[in-house]
């Protein structure tokens, strides 16, 4: 058994309610629940689903544990107490939920993954991974732990080619972490070496994230990958658009521009005071102060010495300029 399996039942019912935005719905059928029964433990914990949708955190806790439920559920009971804790930034409390839940029903994979999350949020990999090793046990092809152990690996490491054996699962999940999951698996096929497989990742999160800057820093990647420079120079153009602060997105235009002869010499220098105004500027007024370069005009004569050392040679961009 993978999860819990809900009934269909006023939860299940509340549930669809809340995904379609239906809450005048919802509320009235809750009403009319209530009203038969005050201490109906279902139709609390449904009313608790809803506040926590709306956002009304500490009211669903409220309420979740005046419904009793884990009396019905204890798994459903604590994970649901556990993420509006989470959700309140109270790690600890959430912890305590998901892991008290966990010895109710261990076969549940969400509090696992929960659990999991509550520690990666903390930093602490070594804790986090395990769990979501043991969840694996029992479902080892389960999208939604392979995807967070994926995430957990690469945040502790961040080293792309630890992540293969739980990438092919990971990114049949389709969750709230999609796009991350898409930007590790175009990473892991340019480690590969696999730059059409780089361009289908970018293609998806091109269509199903268009208004995040990452993808079309990604798209840029994968369009200089196959030597299409101008819509390479396009896309890095929409990313700066999108976020002025995305580096990367900006030394990757620079870059792409010193190939072509599309784009004059003031236009790149234009480009390089853009990147100087959005990226540099603001990074050297917040941590400008902890530099201190004085030990290098100790000496009564300081040597200078410039080395250039690139595999590139004549054809790097510094080398255009």
């Amino acid at each position: 058994m993978n999860k819990i399996q809900e009934p269909e039942n006023l939860l299940s019912d509340a549930r669809k309610l809340i995904q379609n935005g239906a809450f005048d719905e919802l509320t009235s059928l809750l009403k009319i629940k209530l009203h038969i029964n005050p201490f109906d433990k279902e139709s609390l914990l449904a009313s608790a689903l809803m506040y926590k949708a709306l956002g009304a955190f500490d009211q669903a806790i409220d309420i979740i544990k005046t419904s009793e439920y884990f009396e019905i559920c204890p798994g459903l009971y604590w994970n649901e107490l556990g993420e509006c804790y989470a959700l309140l930034q109270q790690g600890q409390e959430a912890i305590y939920c998901f892991t008290e839940g966990l010895k109710a029903h261990p076969e549940y994979l969400i509090l696992s993954i929960n659990l999991a999350f509550s520690y990666i949020r903390e930093k602490n990999f070594s804790t986090a991974i395990p769990i979501l090793k043991d969840a694996l046990k029992i479902a080892p092809t389960d999208p939604e732990v392979n995807l967070a152990i994926t995430l957990a690996i690469y945040a502790q490491t961040e080293d792309v080619s630890k992540v293969g054996t739980y990438l092919p699962h990971a990114l049949k999940a389709k969750n709230y972490k999609r796009h991350t999951i898409l930007q590790i698996a175009i990473m892991k096929a340019n480690y590969d070496q696999n730059p059409s497989l780089a361009k289908k990742y970018a293609d998806e999160m091109m269509h199903s994230f268009p208004n995040l800057d990452l993808t079309w820093f990604y798209a840029a990647e994968a369009s200089f990958q196959k030597g299409d420079l101008d819509q390479a120079i396009s896309y890095a153009a929409k990313a700066i658009r999108l976020n002025p602060a995305n580096n990367s997105a900006h030394d990757n235009l620079i870059m792409c521009s010193q190939y072509t002869e599309n784009i004059s010499n003031q236009k790149i220098l234009d480009n390089a005071h853009d990147y100087y105004e959005s990226c540099i500027k603001p990074f050297l007024k917040l941590y400008a102060q902890s530099f201190n370069f004085s030990h290098l005009f100790e000496r009564e004569s300081p040597k200078l010495r410039v080395g250039f050392v690139s595999g590139d040679v004549k054809l790097h961009p510094v080398f255009f300029w």
